[in-house]
């Protein structure tokens, strides 16, 4: 029984150690996702910004004319490439954040369907726990009666050794009365 014991403890450690990896896993993805939000919102912040800066040119450019029209359609040229760019990166990480998402939901999914297996797995061991109490009853029970039969077998022993002796005797003195 004491050798059992510690295998029986190092296997729910372990799976107490792999839940745990299983759920810290999870918490990593959910940190990963705000990190991706708070991005996506300065992104969407910057694109504001950037459009605004846009129209302000567009409208210096329409109404001011002259020799700043090259250089506001060279500014305006660069914010439309910047803001193309931060366009192409939140359209990159609102995919993230959809992968994300879906990962979330699916350790979910997988950590409910642990939980489940390991309260089955609970069931199962408090029900052998109970039949092995019960069969150690028994055991008990027997060995007890066992016990007591062993008790009675020899003082059947002995009272048949006690018989067989009186009966010799008088067996004995039987032939010496029928020879005298």
């Amino acid at each position: 029984m004491s050798t059992e014991e510690p295998d029986w403890r190092q296997c729910i450690a372990g799976r107490l150690r792999e839940r745990s990896r299983i759920e810290t896993r999870g918490k990593e993805i959910i940190l990963q996702n705000n990190r991706l939000l708070d991005q996506a919102t300065q992104l969407k912040a910057d694109n504001l910004k950037i459009s605004v800066e846009n129209e302000q040119l567009r409208t210096a450019l329409s109404t001011g004319g002259g020799k700043d029209a090259s250089g506001a359609q060279l500014a305006i040229a660069a914010l439309e490439k910047k803001l193309l760019a931060q366009q192409e990166e939140l359209t990159d990480l609102h995919k993230r954040k959809g992968e994300n998402s879906q990962m979330i939901v699916d350790l979910n999914v997988n950590l409910e369907k642990q939980k489940k297996l390991i309260a089955e797995k609970d069931l199962k061991l408090t029900e052998q726990q109970a039949a092995n109490n019960s069969l150690r009853a028994e055991v008990a029970m027997l060995q007890s009666s066992l016990d007591q039969l062993k008790k009675l077998n020899t003082t059947m022993l002995d009272e048949h050794t006690a018989l067989q002796l009186a009966f010799s005797s008088l067996e004995e003195k039987l032939r010496a009365v029928q020879v005298s």
